[in-house]
């Protein structure tokens, strides 16, 4: 699975211009329609890819927290 990120100049993931979450997209075309927000906003966005290096758990996780 691929995941896509809207990201400002600092490689800080943004947050959706509309409800605050992240701006992180399973489909590249699906961030493609979303894009046109970002760039409306005069800050330099860039989109990356994400890739998934570790995986946890729950349980690994647990007491940790």
């Amino acid at each position: 699975m691929e995941l896509y990120a809207i990201v400002d100049d600092d490689l800080q993931v943004a947050k959706h211009r509309s409800n605050g979450t992240l701006a992180v997209f399973k489909d590249l075309e699906m961030l493609k329609k979303h894009a046109w927000r970002y760039k409306e906003s005069g800050k330099s966005y860039k989109i990356t890819e994400l890739e998934m290096v570790d995986f946890f758990s729950f349980e690994d996780l647990e007491g940790g927290a």
